[in-house]
């Protein structure tokens, strides 16, 4: 165990932990994010109590981390900080502030984290779900999301009128018109997430 407690922190200098650590204490420091924190592949637990820390910017998937706390900071009185901090660090994430994931909270990790896994590490934290809205306390930024499984459903809408197309063989003008229509509704889906690159959600 290294710990770094009360040692008045106000950024992570990667040379003062060491690569095989297993379990890591910066709690009661003045950290306002995670960037610097290196990669330990051995870090089973990472304790970050009472630390400053609005978001998690910085952090990135740690294979086998399993338990984090994060009592006593601004990020841990927020509605949805639990799945903010699980989708952060990856799929080992099992405990949080001594409590486990609940079924629901891995099912609501595992659908959201591909769209919003790149923000959350720049910075957003999740504050609503239906719709997905990300707010990022620092630099005073909101982003709005249209539902994730209502547009899976618009792409196996289209897919449906293609290959109902192909079995009809004709072009009818009402197939043509309906087809269209969902052609349009999922280009205006894709122009709300082509102007930021997205980032692989890895586990």
């Amino acid at each position: 165990m290294i710990s770094l407690r009360d040692c008045r922190l106000k950024k992570i200098d990667p040379d003062d932990i060491p690569k095989n650590t297993e379990t890591l204490d910066l709690s009661n420091n003045f950290l306002k994010s995670l960037e610097f924190l290196p990669d330990l592949p051995l870090l089973n637990k990472l304790v970050l109590d009472s630390n400053p820390l609005f978001t998690l910017k910085g952090a990135f998937s740690m294979k086998r981390l399993i338990e984090i706390e994060l009592r006593g900071t601004p990020l841990s009185i927020l509605p949805y900080y639990r799945l903010t901090i699980a989708m952060a660090f990856g799929r080992s994430v099992s405990k949080i502030n001594d409590t486990s994931l609940t079924l629901e909270e891995i099912e609501l990790r595992d659908e959201y984290a591909p769209i919003c896994y790149a923000d959350v590490i720049q910075g957003y934290v999740i504050i609503n779900l239906k719709p997905l809205i990300l707010y990022n306390p620092i630099e005073k930024k909101e982003k709005r999301y249209k539902s994730y499984k209502k547009d899976n459903q618009k792409m196996k809408e289209i897919i449906s009128l293609v290959e109902s197309h192909f079995e009809q063989k004709n072009e009818d003008k009402s197939f043509i018109d309906r087809f269209n229509h969902h052609i349009n509704m999922y280009n205006d889906f894709k122009k709300e997430f082509a102007t930021r690159e997205l980032i692989p959600y890895k586990f």
